[in-house]
């Protein structure tokens, strides 16, 4: 956990030091919506078995420079897991079924935006994404027994959060300088504690698109 974190701060730092674009100083948001495709022992059929599912976020981001942003983002997602619908023979006619086992997944951190350089006409920004935060993965489960013609239910719940990074590409379409439309994809992981958790990591591959749009300041110009 401490190479990662050390990595991504020296990543940034060499991005900081890199380029001759120094006129941004503004701030953008976005928000966006898409999907989120698990991997890993996140997505392995002998391991936790989540299938794609769909996943909301946001962003804000402070543009130091014409090619370097500082940001804050956050999303919150839903899968199914492969489960889900089951049903197991106990014998003797007894059986367990699994009506629904949902994972929900979320995640706040910070990170910074690169943006390539390009032609200054050109309306496409595109940028690489490095970042790091907190990630929490919660199951929902409720099972079904049918123990000698009687029938029960029961649900479980579990979670865990653990720290994690991302990296992304994407690119923001501005239709005119207060307005766009971004989209991309991002690669998350989450590093758990083999002591607390069956799994060495969780992680998934995010594709979103949305809009990015300007926050306006007191230095706005009228």
């Amino acid at each position: 956990m401490r190479r990662m974190i050390s990595a991504w701060v020296a990543v940034i730092a060499v991005l900081g030091l890199t380029g001759t674009a120094f006129a941004a100083k503004k701030w953008t948001g976005s928000v966006e919506g898409g999907m989120a495709l698990p991997s890993g022992d996140f997505g392995s059929s002998e391991k936790v078995d989540a299938g794609a599912g769909w996943a909301l976020g946001g962003s804000v981001d402070y543009h130091w420079r014409d090619d370097l942003a500082f940001g804050l983002d956050g999303s919150f997602g839903q899968n199914k897991g492969g489960a889900e619908g089951t049903t197991l023979d106990l014998g003797g006619g007894d059986t367990q079924t699994i009506d629904k086992d949902q994972f929900n997944t979320w995640n706040i951190g910070g990170h910074a935006r690169y943006f390539f350089p390009m032609g200054g006409n050109m309306p496409v920004k595109w940028y690489g994404l490095i970042g790091a935060g907190l990630y929490g993965f919660n199951e929902n489960a409720t099972v079904t027994t049918v123990v000698s013609g009687v029938s029960s239910s029961a649900d479980f719940k579990g979670t865990d959060k653990r720290a994690g990074m991302k990296l992304g590409l994407g690119g923001v379409y501005w239709t005119s300088p207060k307005l766009g439309f971004n989209g991309g994809l991002d690669y998350n992981i989450a590093f758990m504690d083999k002591d607390q958790s069956p799994y060495s990591s969780l992680s998934y591959l995010g594709a979103h698109v949305g809009v990015t749009f300007d926050i306006p300041s007191g230095n706005d110009q009228p």
